[in-house]
């Protein structure tokens, strides 16, 4: 009796042992680490081939590049953190729901992809971490650093040949030596670029054009129509026709430059005439007509107790209005990021600019002019610069 007895507690405690050893093998399935196998090849200045290859084939997972920023802030912020943000920036952006977000945004088994439109010279990281089919984040994030190369440098001579003038513009033609090698070409002031100098034009080139490069560039021979795509300079200004190889966001060569000057009318014998009309108590508009429809003149008004307050600091109304005109135009390049050139190019009125007539005219509809003031209307032409070139002339009126 006890021999059976002790063969059953035997069995009862060998069946025990074997279920407690299979629930201990699934834990350890369930809780193993996910690790990842990453892999950075091809690269360019803008492009890299990446591998992704998980430690099992079966687990869900994402995987991105991205820039040293980009990963300084995940490192921060943490990755659930980042996850839920991208989860959330993908249904705003696409109007869908979480799920379908998560099921384009999640990977499964090894993965290559071809990462393109990177930035030349910049460190980037390839990441992934292991993340469930509801989001949640699984583990420690994977990563491999990398940096793009340097744009190649081009053997291209850009020779610039100006054909004709005009009062706003010029035809020119642009002849390369390596036909195949993009550049990027187009009319600067030259007092801009003189002061900057041939490298930093090309960086502030590039930076001011960020968003529109694709339209200033071209490759082989590019003759430039001022009748078809111009008309936009001011006339009397000296210009360069500016060209430099571009590739991948970068230059490739120098600065290539050909000078030309406008046709321009005689800025120091130039006079305004004002006019008024709708005055009511808080808007007028002004319309000011310079005798030389071929100078670039800036105007504006100014109410007459801030000018006197002014005077008192400058004595004469010259001075007075010369700092007036400075702060216009200081005003224009903070509000813009620009520089000073470019505001005076924006400031500027003559008979080619967009809201003028033929003879130069504009006209200003001012509106939210406090009741009963009387202002100052002002006008001057001036240089590249915006300085003054002739003589101001006023003009006084009063809201209701």
């Amino acid at each position: 009796m006890k021999v059976k007895q002790f063969w059953f507690l035997a069995l009862c405690a060998l069946v025990v042992a074997l279920f407690s050893a299979c629930n201990h093998t699934g834990n350890k399935d369930e809780d193993k680490v996910l690790t990842f196998s990453l892999d950075v090849t091809d690269i360019t200045s803008t492009s890299a081939h990446a591998s992704v290859t998980p430690s099992d084939v079966k687990a869900t997972f994402y995987f991105d590049v991205v820039g040293k920023t980009a990963f300084d802030e995940i490192n921060s912020q943490g990755v659930q953190a980042f996850i839920d943000a991208e989860i959330e920036r993908r249904m705003q952006a696409y109007s869908i729901t979480r799920t379908e977000v998560l099921e384009k945004l999640l990977s499964k088994g090894a993965v290559t992809y071809d990462f393109k439109s990177l930035e030349a010279l910049t460190d980037y990281y390839l990441l992934s971490v292991g993340v469930s089919e509801d989001g949640e984040v699984k583990g420690e994030l994977a990563y491999k650093a990398f940096s793009t190369l340097p744009v190649a440098p081009s053997n291209n001579q850009l020779n610039i040949t100006i054909t004709k003038v005009y009062a706003d513009g010029a035809d020119y033609k642009v002849e390369p030596s390596v036909a195949e090698d993009q550049y990027a070409v187009d009319i600067w002031s030259k007092s801009l670029v003189d002061e900057l100098g041939d490298s930093e034009t090309i960086k502030y080139f590039i930076e001011y054009n960020s968003y529109m490069m694709f339209n200033l560039t071209a490759t082989g021979t590019f003759e430039f129509s001022n009748e078809i795509d111009g008309k936009v300079w001011q006339p009397g200004r000296d210009y360069y026709v500016i060209a430099f190889g571009y590739a991948d966001g970068e230059p490739t060569t120098r600065l290539f430059k050909q000078e030309f000057r406008t046709e321009g009318g005689d800025p120091a014998t130039c006079t305004f005439e004002f006019s008024s009309s709708d005055i009511t108590e808080t808007s007028a508009k002004i319309k000011v007509v310079p005798s030389d429809k071929k100078v670039v003149y800036i105007w504006n008004v100014i109410d007459k107790t801030t000018f006197n307050k002014y005077k008192t600091t400058y004595e004469n109304d010259e001075a007075t209005l010369e700092y007036i005109l400075n702060g216009y135009i200081e005003e224009d390049v903070q509000a813009n990021g620009v520089k000073r050139q470019q505001a005076v190019e924006e400031l500027g009125r003559w008979s080619g600019f967009t809201s003028s007539d033929e003879e130069g005219a504009d006209v200003e509809n001012f509106r939210d002019l406090p009741a009963g003031e009387e202002f100052i209307a002002w006008a001057v032409a001036v240089d590249a610069n915006g300085k003054p070139e002739g003589k101001f002339y006023t003009y006084t009126f009063k809201t209701l």
